[in-house]
């Protein structure tokens, strides 16, 4: 996925967290749908706060609930 025979589907411009000054006249990247998300690994089991699985459920959609 992400490759069309030999070329990429994606070009990237740049990478880091500055933008050259060249390109200060394009649009800003979109902003990362995970930062914020913090969760713990327990066996097969995902531990989050219930506040945090509000914000991320539909990444979540499909997989079980449980309250502690």
């Amino acid at each position: 996925m992400g490759k069309k025979g030999k070329t990429s589907l994606i070009k990237w411009i740049y990478l880091g967290r500055e933008k050259p000054k060249e390109l200060y006249n394009y649009p800003d990247p979109p902003p990362n749908p995970l930062s914020g998300l913090r969760y713990r690994v327990e066996g097969r089991d995902i531990i989050i706060e219930s506040q945090i699985y509000s914000r991320y459920k539909e990444i979540f959609k499909g997989y079980k609930q449980e309250e502690a």
